[in-house]
C-alpha cells in the first residue's frame, strides 16, 4: 500500500491530485479488506482501522466539487445574465438620443434607472428561477437550508448584476467597450470569489481583494445555507445579504451620479 501511494506522488504542482489519489486508494483498500473479512467469516472490525468516522455534522461524508462550486456557479450565472440584460439598455437609449430627451423633459436619472429595474426585474426573476431549477432538479445540488432565503439571496444577486450593468452602460460610450468591460470583470470574479478555489488557499493579498468583490460573501452565505442548513441568523449568511445590498446601493448611486454629471 505504501509503495502504491509513493508511486502516486508527482511534482509539487500536482499536490492536490496526489492527495485525492492517495485518499481514493486508501478508501478502496479499506473496502477490499472489509470484503475479505466478510468472505472469511471474520468480524469486520479485525481488518478495519481503529478509528470510527461518524456521520458529519455539516456537509457530505465525501465532499465533491459539484456541491462546493455549485452555489458560486449559480450566483455567477445569475449575476452576469443580469449584467448582459441591462448593460446595453441604457447605452442604446443614450446613443439614440432617447435619454437626453427624457432628461430635458424633466425626468430625473433616478426615475429612469428605477423604471428600467422594474421593467427588467421580471426577466431577471425568470432567469434566476431557471438557473435554480436546473441546479437542484437536474444536477442534484444539496439543499439543506431554508429555500425562501436561498431564493431571496439569488434574486438580490441578480438585482446586483442589473445595477452593475447600469454602471457599465453609463461608463462606456459604445457597445464594444461595454462588452469588453462586462467580460473583463467575469474572470476575476470567478477566480477570486471562492467559487472554484477556496479563499483560505489563496495568497493573503488575494484574500483581501476577494472580500471586496460582490460575489465572495454571498457565495459563502449560499454555500452555508445549502450544505450546512444555516439560516439568516448566522453571521456568514447575513454577511452575504449585507454585502449584496451594499453593492446594489453603490452601483445605483454610481449610475445616478454618472447620468447626472457625465458629459455627452
Amino acid at each position: 500500500m505504501e509503495y502504491v501511494c509513493k508511486r502516486a506522488e508527482g511534482p509539487p504542482d500536482d499536490k492536490q491530485v496526489e492527495w485525492m489519489l492517495s485518499r481514493d486508494i486508501q478508501l478502496a483498500f479499506m473496502e477490499a479488506t472489509e470484503h475479505l473479512a466478510k468472505v472469511c467469516d471474520l468480524p469486520p472490525r479485525i481488518m478495519s482501522i481503529p478509528v470510527t468516522f461518524n456521520k458529519p455534522i455539516y456537509g457530505l461524508e465525501v465532499p465533491n466539487l459539484t456541491d462546493f462550486a455549485g452555489p458560486g456557479v449559480i450566483l455567477t450565472i445569475v449575476f452576469f445574465l443580469a449584467v448582459a440584460l441591462t448593460s446595453g439598455s441604457m447605452l442604446a437609449e443614450r446613443n439614440e438620443g432617447i435619454l437626453e430627451r427624457s432628461l430635458v423633459s424633466g425626468i430625473t436619472g433616478t426615475e429612469i434607472l428605477f423604471s428600467h429595474v422594474l421593467v427588467q426585474m421580471l426577466i431577471m426573476m425568470l432567469q434566476s428561477g431557471m438557473v435554480l431549477l436546473l441546479g437542484f432538479l437536474v444536477f442534484g445540488l444539496t439543499i439543506k437550508g431554508p429555500v425562501g432565503w436561498v431564493i431571496c439571496l439569488t434574486l438580490m444577486t441578480g438585482l446586483c448584476g442589473m445595477t452593475f450593468g447600469f454602471v457599465v452602460s453609463t461608463i462606456c460610450d459604445t457597445d464594444r467597450t461595454a462588452t469588453y468591460l462586462a467580460l473583463g470583470s467575469f474572470l476575476p470574479m470567478v477566480m477570486l470569489c471562492g467559487i472554484i478555489w477556496p479563499i483560505e488557499g489563496m495568497h493573503v493579498i488575494l484574500q483581501w481583494i476577494s472580500y471586496f468583490l460582490p460575489l465572495t460573501l454571498s457565495t459563502e452565505g449560499l454555500r452555508s445555507m445549502l450544505q450546512r442548513g444555516w439560516g439568516v441568523e448566522s453571521p456568514t449568511v447575513y454577511a452575504g445579504f449585507i454585502s449584496v445590498a451594499t453593492w446594489i446601493a453603490v452601483y445605483l448611486t454610481t449610475s445616478i451620479l454618472l447620468l447626472k454629471f457625465k458629459k455627452g
